[in-house]
């Protein structure tokens, strides 16, 4: 899956942490009206290691709060993580420890699931 990434969101955390060669393969950023969306690719991104950049969604969404809902509070307010076509890992899925541990903390953390 092709992930968008907002070109306005992309140039302000570019602009921010002086950093421009962000690893977005399986996670879009985007935003709708004051809500910023992280989306995530559930191949490359729920059924890895967490802590690698293209599944790390908590610390996306601490970066979307810190270098963009706290610089523009007018402007967004709000992070949604969104998650298309969920499909549940089998048992001898390779994923699967990656998946769950993924899905307890996207449905235990701050940040909206859909």
């Amino acid at each position: 899956m092709k992930m968008v990434v907002n070109s306005e969101i992309l140039k302000i955390l570019q602009k921010e942490l002086d950093n421009n060669s962000f690893n977005l393969e399986s996670i879009g950023l985007d935003a709708q009206g004051s809500t910023l969306t992280i989306t995530i690719d559930l191949e490359t991104g729920a059924k890895n290691n967490m802590q690698e950049n293209p599944a790390c969604f908590e610390g996306w969404a601490i970066i979307l709060k810190t270098y963009i809902m706290d610089k523009y509070p007018k402007t967004y307010d709000k992070v949604k993580l969104c998650c298309p076509n969920i499909e549940l890992p089998t048992e001898t899925d390779d994923g699967r420890l990656h998946f769950n541990r993924f899905f307890y903390d996207s449905t235990n953390s701050m940040i909206g699931l859909q």
